[in-house]
């Protein structure tokens, strides 16, 4: 086996790229990047019936957006149907395999399970491998020393009766044609591992190393579900998280750069990553967890970035804002957003006028009509010629005074009135950004509504 380090991410695109695959790819993509090595995508799209081109977009899609660039591929498994079929006659002209329908024929009977009952030997040219009775050994670069004993499962399906590959079979071939060195997987591959070490002898191929990477569970103790994590990529980019936040949260899922460091680059990763440091254990998926990085990286970024990544978002809303006017937005939600789409949710009052009231912040501080209050409040805002932050203030509090108020008796329905929100930024600073004209003309929407009986 050469001296380059080869590994691949072979994805069926039955559905969009998971959490748990995504990982997977990630782990393969940096052991290639530490050693100096080639990553290979391979496309595992023989099953036709639930195989669809979007989702092998999607995949892509994913990868490159959280840039996991593949130095070869992608290949497709079903355009190389006809090399699989190859070697499988090589196989039977061996002696190593057999036609299913052949031995039935003869009174024999064979003897493969989990793949091999898909096969019917009444249909078509199924062909089996006559696995050998033996104890299958291999040293998992996680988790020790393995021993199968064949018999466990038998004889192995390499053609199915509807003349499409097997998955273990197709997955040998192509990873020694290609020249795979390590194989980095799930942990719920580990019984595939003992039948294509035989189908590999068997054919005369160098056996590659294994890696099992730990399963992802979710925080409820039970395996990743929809609920706790095990969504697409690509559903984690439309609720607004960044590429760097997902991979750097999905490299500590079963490995760390070193004690009580969280944040770190794909590059800081790549200096110190060994496959052999993986853990045994299974993960932990935490949204929580993975919503605090999030918010991190925000942070970190320039209010001029991100206003470039939540374009998108805007727009799929119709909405086109003024570019000074969106970086004070940002300049304000900055140290208080987890994703993305809290910049257009939590701040909706900033972008439009149909802005959404919260019925309990409504009950707690509209019912009681104030039209006084916001009517004075109006006149001095129209007299305050200067529109800054520390002018709002001192005359809004010069106000609070003269009407004998609690600077909260008229902060809290003001703030409501405005923004239809409890709770969210400084209200000095939240009317600053929402500007003059739009402030006085939300008092005046709600003293409006009061009059005709309303609250909001």
């Amino acid at each position: 086996m050469g001296s380059e380090v080869r590994v691949r991410f072979a994805p069926s695109p039955t559905g969009y790229l998971h959490i748990g695959g995504a990982r997977t790819a990630l782990f393969n993509w940096v052991y290639a990047r530490a050693r100096g090595g080639k990553f290979i995508l391979r496309i595992e799209d023989t099953d036709r019936e639930r195989s669809r081109p979007e989702f092998v977009e999607e995949i892509l899609d994913s990868l490159k957006w959280l840039g996991m660039n593949w130095d070869e591929g992608p290949f497709f498994q079903s355009q190389r149907e006809e090399i699989y079929k190859e070697f499988a006659e090589k196989l039977l002209r061996e002696g190593k395999a057999y036609r299913a329908r052949e031995r039935r024929n003869k009174g024999l009977s064979y003897k493969p399970q989990g793949e091999g009952r898909e096969v019917d030997e009444d249909k078509g040219e199924a062909i089996i491998f006559a696995a050998p009775e033996k104890e299958v050994s291999f040293v998992d670069l996680i988790r020790g020393p393995i021993s199968v004993d064949s018999r466990q499962f038998g004889d192995i399906v390499l053609i199915k009766s509807d003349g499409l590959p097997a998955y273990n079979f197709a997955c040998v071939v192509d990873d020694a044609l290609m020249g795979i060195t390590h194989i980095l997987r799930g942990e719920d591959h580990i019984s595939n591992t003992p039948k294509q070490i035989l189908l590999y002898e068997a054919l005369g191929f160098p056996v590659p190393e294994f890696a099992h990477l730990p399963l992802i569970m979710g925080k409820d103790g039970g395996r990743l579900s929809k609920r706790t994590g095990a969504t697409a990529v690509s559903e984690y980019r439309k609720m607004g998280y960044l590429p760097e936040a997902i991979v750097n949260y999905l490299m500590l899922l079963g490995w760390s750069i070193g004690p009580d460091r969280e944040i770190f680059s794909l590059e800081e990763a790549i200096k110190v990553f060994d496959v052999k440091d993986v853990n045994k254990t299974s993960a932990v998926f935490d949204f929580d967890k993975l919503r605090w990085m999030n918010s991190e990286y925000i942070k970190a970024k320039s209010s001029e970035e991100l206003l470039s990544l939540l374009e998108p978002f805007l727009q799929e809303r119709g909405l086109s804002p003024d570019r000074d006017y969106a970086l004070r937005v940002i300049d304000l939600f900055k140290t208080r957003a987890s994703t993305l789409i809290d910049f257009v949710e939590w701040g909706d009052y900033f972008w439009r006028e149909d802005y959404t009231f919260e019925d309990k912040a409504v009950e707690m501080h509209l019912v009681k009509d104030m039209s006084g209050e916001f009517t004075a409040l109006i006149e001095v805002f129209r007299d305050l010629e200067d529109w800054s932050v520390e002018s709002i203030e001192r005359d809004f509090r010069e106000l609070v005074d003269r009407l004998g108020l609690k600077p909260r008796d008229l902060i809290h329905p003001v703030r409501v009135a405005v923004s239809g929100k409890k709770v969210g930024p400084g209200l000095f600073e939240l009317l600053y950004v929402l500007g003059k004209e739009t402030v006085i003309r939300r008092l005046q929407r709600q003293i409006e509504r009061w009059r005709k009986g309303e609250d909001a």
